[in-house]
């Protein structure tokens, strides 16, 4: 909720919290494997 903007809430939140929509995210990293908890990144 914090990280939206007004746009954005009006069209997922309602969605989402119906279960009409799903949603997931996918990640990946060289040594990273399936534990995104481990995940490491720098900036440089």
């Amino acid at each position: 909720m914090e990280l939206t903007t007004e746009e954005q809430r009006q069209r997922w939140l309602p969605g989402v919290a119906s279960g009409e929509l799903l949603l997931a995210i996918g990640m990946t990293e060289p040594s990273g494997g399936s534990d995104l908890a481990a995940l490491r990144s720098a900036a440089g």
